[in-house]
């Protein structure tokens, strides 16, 4: 939370992106120019804000700039109740074990959702840099995101019945997750881009925030319906019900897009040279080596994307070693959805004011506490210590209801991954913004991106290890991994480049 000391927010009418110096070019004749040394300000609790960066976009009218604000958050609301209709980590993964898919295909979701965001980033960011505005990168592959839930809707209508061909149903699923997450790789790049233009720095975190905020509390409505749906309350029964989260899906993603789209994008003035993918390898490592924050960011970035390795079984494992039934899955969801609501209010002002090295730590601490609840909820259970938990007053019930005394405490490992999903949603993004220049953060987000689409299909072997040494092993790694992201946080400094 901000103290006495710290810097005032901005006037929400204020945008220090765009700040236009007199002598600025034609917004309408864009110039290209070669990179330039990264200019930093140390911007820590007793800093003041970074003076804007003349003639870097053109002007828009103070009506249009909030206008702008409120499409972002309601394109960030609409996607955060996506994720909770379908995360990977619960819905999906139901779904694919209902069908019949192994271990290492679950622990696929989350790799396709990731690794598929992250690894086409590359192919696209060359390419952007050297355009002035970003938004028809972002539209066309909204529109095959669409495209590919709503073909989703229909193939698990049409193949998911009692006669139905679940594996034919499984294999058309993978391939359109795969062109979803894909999609949204292509339009990932121009998106953050887009961001960095339309929202000023200080007020990147408010922006991130009201955007999981708003989405959670929505979503937490929805896992009240997710559970009426996943245990037949509804009268719908497998797969039919899968076909009713779809559909819903379907009019999310929608009006995600939509909203984004409505965004005017102002034109960037000075442009960078279009590269190509090779140009961009060859580019990165010096950039890394040039970039203190750059490097440590990207090590603290693989290491809590490596952690991911055991997210997609918690729930299996409520539902195997803990006996609880799928209805459960609503429980979590709802657990998960409650703590990404309190933490985005302690994330987002800590995301405008406080140093990178800070925001990544917390981050990292965040993210370990999710696998050490995993490993010692079970243990506490097993020891006889959650007893009370069943004898509290009109409990007992609920907890009979949701497979007995391990399974409701369990859902504390929903709860801190709520807390590290949100702090990752706000600060991965804004300190990603801090430390990029503006006029070449296509060419950092995207190397830096797709190095972590690379990693994060690492996390499949994840499948594979549990079937050979079980959970409580793998769920031990993740949380090792975790802490060496913020032991590597440790190496970042405070500084923002200045805009």
């Amino acid at each position: 939370m901000a103290t006495s000391n710290e810097p005032t927010p901005p006037a929400e009418d204020t945008v220090e992106a765009q700040f236009i110096a007199p002598n600025s070019p034609n917004p309408e004749s864009p110039t290209t120019a070669e990179p330039q040394p990264t200019v930093r300000q140390r911007t820590d609790s007793t800093s003041h804000p970074a003076a804007p960066a003349p003639g870097l976009y053109e002007p828009l009218p103070q009506k249009v700039q909030r206008r702008n604000f409120t499409f972002g958050v309601l394109n960030g609301v609409f996607f955060t109740l996506v994720g909770a209709f379908v995360s990977p980590t619960l819905v999906l993964a139901l779904f694919v074990s209902k069908l019949g898919g192994s271990n290492t295909l679950i622990g696929l979701l989350p790799a396709i959702a990731n690794g598929g965001y992250l690894l086409p980033q590359l192919f696209v960011a060359g390419r952007v840099q050297a355009l002035p505005k970003l938004m028809g990168w972002y539209g066309w592959p909204g529109l095959v995101r669409c495209i590919a839930y709503a073909l989703l809707t229909v193939a698990a209508l049409l193949l998911g019945g009692a006669t139905g061909n679940y594996g034919l149903l499984l294999l058309l699923f993978f391939v359109l997750y795969t062109i979803y997450s894909l999609t949204s790789g292509l339009g990932g790049v121009p998106w953050i881009v887009m961001v960095g233009k339309v929202v000023p720095p200080r007020r990147r975190g408010l922006f991130f925030g009201l955007r999981n905020f708003g989405g959670s509390i929505l979503a937490l409505f929805a896992s009240g319906l997710i559970k009426v749906l996943l245990d037949g309350q509804g009268g719908l029964a497998f797969p039919i019900n899968f076909v009713v989260i779809f559909a819903i899906t379907t009019a999310l993603v929608v009006l995600g897009i939509g909203s984004w789209v409505l965004v005017k994008e102002p034109a960037q003035r000075t442009l960078q040279k279009a590269m190509s993918v090779m140009e961009m390898i060859r580019r990165g490592p010096g950039n890394l080596r040039a970039d203190r924050n750059y490097r440590f960011f990207l090590i603290a970035r693989i290491l809590l994307a490596l952690a991911t390795i055991a997210d997609p079984f918690y729930i299996v494992y409520a539902s195997k070693q803990l006996n609880a039934p799928d209805s459960v899955a609503g429980l979590y969801a709802a657990a998960l959805t409650v703590a990404s609501i309190v933490g985005n209010l302690v994330w987002s002002p800590l995301a405008d004011y406080a140093g990178n090295r800070r925001m990544m730590m917390l981050t990292g601490v965040a993210v370990t506490a999710v696998p050490a609840m995993a490993v010692l909820i079970p243990l506490l259970a097993a020891a006889g210590w959650l007893g009370w938990v069943v004898n509290i007053p009109g409990v007992s019930g609920f907890t009979s209801a949701f497979g007995g005394a391990a399974s409701v405490p369990f859902a504390l490992v929903f709860v801190f991954s709520g807390f590290a999903t949100s702090a990752s949603g706000i600060i991965n993004n804004n300190v990603m913004l801090n430390i990029a220049p503006p006029e070449r953060r296509s060419e950092y987000i995207g190397y830096l991106n797709t190095i972590l689409g690379v990693v994060t299909f690492i996390p499949v072997i994840g499948g594979l290890l549990i079937d050979w040494f079980g959970f409580v092993p793998v769920f031990m790694v993740a949380g090792a991994l975790a802490l060496g992201a913020t032991l590597s946080a440790m190496g970042l400094s405070n500084e923002r480049v200045v805009e």
